[in-house]
This record gives C-alpha cells, sequence and structure tokens, in this order.
C-alpha cells in the first residue's frame, strides 16, 4: 500500500527532541489529509554493522526487510535526527548501510562508472537538530552532515526533491525556543503535505485523462 509520507526516526532514545519533532510531523500530516507511515529505529531489530561490507552478502533480518518496503511505498521520506560528530548517529547510519544496498537503492551498469538510481520519483526532508550554532555549523562545518547525507545517499540513490530543516543550538534552548523550533517543524510539515498531495492528484488526473 502506498503512503504520502514515511517518517523515519534516528535517534536512539526515544524521549529526545528528534522524536517529539516527528511526532509533531506526523501529527500535522495527518491532519492535513496525507496518509503517513512512521518507523522509529530505536524500535527495530538488527545487527547496523555491515560486518564484510560489500564483498559478502548479509541477509536482511525482518524489521530490514519491511523497512524496505515502506520506503519502497512512500512518496515522501523525511529523516529525523541529531548531528552527532558533524554526521547521523550510528544508529541511522548502521541502518542506511544495511538497507540501502547495491540492487535496492542503486545498481551499476556494466561499463558506467555512474549508478543508477534505483530510488528515484520520491522526494525527502532532512530533519537536523545540533547543539552547534548557525553560524559555526556553515562556516566552521560547511555544512558537512547534510551535504554527506543529501548528495552521497539521499541523491546518490535517486531521491531527486530533498528539503531540509536545521535546529541549532539544543544545548542551550529554552522552553520558547524549542516550541519555535516545533513550528518550524509544522510549517515543513505543512508544505511537505501540501505539495505531495497536489503531485498525488495531478498523478491521478494524467492516468484518468489517459484512461
Amino acid at each position: 500500500m502506498t503512503s504520502d509520507i514515511l517518517i523515519i526516526t534516528g535517534h536512539p532514545n526515544p524521549d529526545s527532541l528528534s522524536e517529539h519533532l516527528a511526532s509533531q510531523y506526523e501529527e500535522r500530516a495527518r491532519s492535513l489529509g496525507a496518509s503517513v507511515e512512521i518507523l522509529r529505529l530505536s524500535e527495530l531489530d538488527f545487527d547496523p554493522i555491515l560486518h564484510h561490507g560489500y564483498a559478502k552478502i548479509q541477509p536482511l533480518e525482518p524489521d530490514l526487510i519491511e523497512a524496505q518496503h515502506k520506503i519502497e511505498a512512500a512518496r515522501h521520506v523525511v529523516f529525523v535526527y541529531p548531528m552527532w560528530w558533524v554526521g547521523a548517529p550510528a544508529l541511522l547510519r548502521g541502518f542506511i548501510e544495511r538497507t540501502f544496498l547495491p540492487g535496492w537503492a542503486f545498481k551499476y551498469e556494466e561499463g558506467s562508472s555512474i549508478p543508477h538510481k534505483l530510488l528515484s520519483g520520491r522526494s525527502a526532508r532532512v530533519i537536523m537538530t545540533m547543539d552547534a550554532p548557525g553560524f559555526w555549523y556553515r562556516l566552521v562545518y560547511r555544512r558537512a552532515a547534510t551535504h554527506s547525507f543529501v548528495q552521497g545517499i539521499l541523491k546518490f540513490s535517486g531521491f531527486a526533491r530533498v528539503k531540509t530543516t536545521h535546529l541549532y543550538g539544543v544545548r542551550e534552548m529554552s522552553s520558547e525556543d524549542i516550541a519555535a523550533s516545533v513550528e518550524k517543524v509544522l510549517a515543513a510539515a505543512t508544505r511537505d503535505v501540501r505539495k505531495e498531495l497536489k503531485k498525488s492528484k495531478q498523478g491521478s488526473a494524467r492516468e484518468l485523462a489517459a484512461s
């Protein structure tokens, strides 16, 4: 069954700000009429280590097979996680390494060094929290965590339109700051849902016209 939106949370703590933001996004999306699935990586049973690299097939656990099915069924995928050491948490990174495999997320064709993108036709949003202030992330880290995830993973495997929402200075946030962050995520959810529902209606109209 196709879903409009799949939300993937990458924080290992179910009581984290990331989980709260994901829940707020989910509630807003449902209230606007979108069908939503949420995948909490902290609840999945899988080994996050790709023990043999790509030299040997490592069988997927049932939870990872189900996760692949949910990604395949989604039109828009939202990743919510904190930036740790200028990258994604090990839980999320391990999930990507175990599931975004050759033959599923991408495929190299003989004679070409550029892979064929197998997850095309989907859009995504990355919602990333961090302790670093915005100027530090932009000037010192040069948005490395965003570039790595968006370009090196999502666009590499075919996600065509990827939007980002960054929430800075989390460690020093007041209750008012957290409320403002929630509003920022809700606004992003509203934009995403309206765009996806519009695309869905346009696609249905084209199908009717062709029938």
